[in-house]
């Protein structure tokens, strides 16, 4: 998975956001690929949304 993002990032211009559960004990950034994806990117931690109306 991390060569397709790589190759996404490098050749697509555009922003990229990517979610998911539990991304940073997954091994997506781990070796040199997903090292150089980590560098590339920001973690952002977020609690769940709130069940409203809207």
């Amino acid at each position: 998975m991390s060569d397709h993002l790589k190759y996404f990032t490098e050749h697509m211009q555009a922003a990229f956001v990517y979610a998911g559960i539990n991304v940073e004990n997954s091994g997506l950034f781990t070796g040199m690929r997903g090292r150089q994806i980590s560098s590339r990117s920001v973690l952002m931690t977020t609690g769940p949304f709130p069940l409203t109306e809207e």
